[in-house]
């Protein structure tokens, strides 16, 4: 079974973290229903353009290090944005975790 946050246009996350830190973020997406011809999205830290995920039936795990400026206050935004109209924008896992950590 999989938890997924999802959106017909864009997926907004506001995540908390430990302001001026700097550490990994780990997102995991995935389309095992292949929903509408497959999801088809873009999803950026911040401003800052980190992947475009299309073909991800079988998951896809995406990572970012991640500091100043973005950690500069407790907030880090992460956006899903849908570039296939007949689907959604989903994302399943958010992970914070220090360099060298494994996945949780």
């Amino acid at each position: 079974m999989f938890h997924t946050r999802a959106h017909e246009k864009e997926l907004q996350i506001l995540l908390t973290v430990p302001a001026g830190k700097s550490d990994i973020l780990r997102l995991y997406t995935i389309d095992p229903d292949h929903f509408m011809g497959g999801r088809h999205q873009e999803i950026y830290v911040g401003e800052t353009l980190l992947a475009e995920a299309k073909d991800f039936d079988d998951g896809r795990w995406l990572e970012a290090s991640v500091g100043l400026p973005l950690t500069s206050s407790d907030f880090l935004l992460i956006r899903v944005v849908n570039r296939n109209p007949r689907s959604n924008a989903v994302l399943s896992i958010v992970e914070w975790v220090e360099p060298g950590q494994g996945p949780q």
